[in-house]
């Protein structure tokens, strides 16, 4: 059921139980009891309309922070609707369909969306969220130098008062990570990438930063490590991208040292 729908239903009772009381103010004329209950009846109406957005607000995010890109998009796209299209509202719904793009293998597309998100004036989390997707996009997408830059200036200042979760600082510096590894900096990216698994992700997320890990020390030559690496994403990874590609890497190499 979407939250128009919850809502609607909710609201549909409230409202026949509002109407039957002001019926029965007109039949028996005004009294302020009546009149208070229709004023409590349009206060409930209020009430649960936002006790339903903040709810699925709370699914959204947690579809998110779990990988379910799909489900995050749809609520998301309920509550832009609901809320007239507010600013955070739609950015969230862009960052989830992002993800859902990139999931698809479609980054030019995520880069597009995310590049028109007009991010002053929002939060410091949501605008980071944004940055760290926006890197992840763009380093598939051809670029990942220009991905670097757009990863560095959403990292947390030193000595920030308000540092950002333990989530947006791994979601940072794993994008941070497979973007110096796609542009060539072996070493970069491998420290960055173990900083971003040390902070924890989802199933999904410590795959791809352990593929990408793999990659980033078979090129420096520490194979053993490398195959680890591997491992741990064809373990973690499920039917993941990044799951399947590292089995094909395990595969590919048998029982013989990796090959740069």
């Amino acid at each position: 059921m979407t939250l128009q729908q919850r809502i609607l239903l909710v609201s549909g009772g409230i409202g026949v139980a509002v109407v039957f009381v002001m019926v029965a103010a007109v039949w028996n004329g005004p009294h302020p009891a009546l009149t208070l209950l229709c004023a409590a009846g349009v206060v409930a109406i209020m009430f649960t309309s936002r006790v339903c957005a903040r709810r699925t607000e709370a699914r959204a995010h947690a579809a998110f922070a779990d990988g379910r890109a799909n489900e995050a998009r749809r609520l998301f796209r309920e509550l832009a609707v609901y809320e007239g299209g507010t600013r955070e509202s739609r950015a969230w719904h862009y960052i989830a369909e992002a993800a859902v793009l990139c999931l698809e293998r479609k980054f030019a597309e995520a880069r597009s969306l995310l590049e028109h998100v007009d991010v002053r004036g929002l939060p410091p989390h949501l605008a980071g969220a944004l940055s760290t997707n926006l890197a992840w996009a763009t380093a598939h997408a051809g670029d990942p130098q220009r991905a670097i830059a757009i990863a560095e200036r959403a990292l947390p200042p030193r000595g920030e008062s308000e540092r950002p979760s333990r989530a947006a600082r791994a979601g940072v510096r794993g994008a941070l990570g497979a973007a110096h590894v796609l542009a060539g900096n072996w070493a970069e990216g491998a420290r960055e990438l173990r900083i971003a698994r040390a902070l924890g992700g989802t199933p999904a997320q410590q795959a791809a930063r352990a593929f990408y890990l793999g990659e980033a020390l078979r090129a420096l030559g520490q194979h053993a490590d490398a195959r680890r690496a591997y491992e741990d994403a064809a373990r973690t990874g499920g039917d993941t991208e990044k799951a399947r590609l590292a089995k094909a890497r395990l595969e590919a190499a048998g029982g013989t040292p990796f090959r740069s």
